[in-house]
């Protein structure tokens, strides 16, 4: 039994590790390397809207170690989203919408960074009213 939380996975077939074939969820960890995604009950959804002729989305943010690869986000009737199991807590992000960075559209909580370009940021509290 696994606990509520985010896993990557591969199987081993024929001594070679394979993604898993059933799971189109699947995260690059940078090195060219991909992963099968599991998230066990889910808490939170990152969704970006007005982008629905975009070729790729990713999410990218302190919860992945921004990895610029990573969360490539699903479209889904003209939306994009990502469904994640987050613990309570202050978390940065973006959106890379065919390869450009851009903050939450949605979401008028940003900081600034080091680039001068700021973040996107998500006070996340499972137990509070959305």
């Amino acid at each position: 039994m696994l606990a509520p939380d985010n896993y990557e996975y591969k199987f081993i077939v024929d001594d070679r590790w394979i993604t898993d074939p059933e799971n189109k969820l699947t995260i690059d960890d940078g090195s060219w390397n991909k992963n099968s995604l599991l998230t066990i009950e889910p808490n939170y959804t990152f969704i970006l809207k007005d982008y629905p002729d975009a070729k790729s989305v990713v999410l990218s943010g302190s919860f992945n170690n921004w990895n610029e690869k990573a969360y490539q986000m699903q479209r889904l009737n003209g939306e994009w989203i990502f469904h994640l199991n987050l613990s309570p807590g202050k978390y940065k992000y973006k959106f890379i919408v065919d390869g450009v960075l851009i903050n939450d559209p949605a979401n008028s909580l940003w900081e600034e960074n080091e680039y001068g370009t700021g973040n996107s940021v998500l006070w996340f509290n499972p137990l509070s009213p959305k």
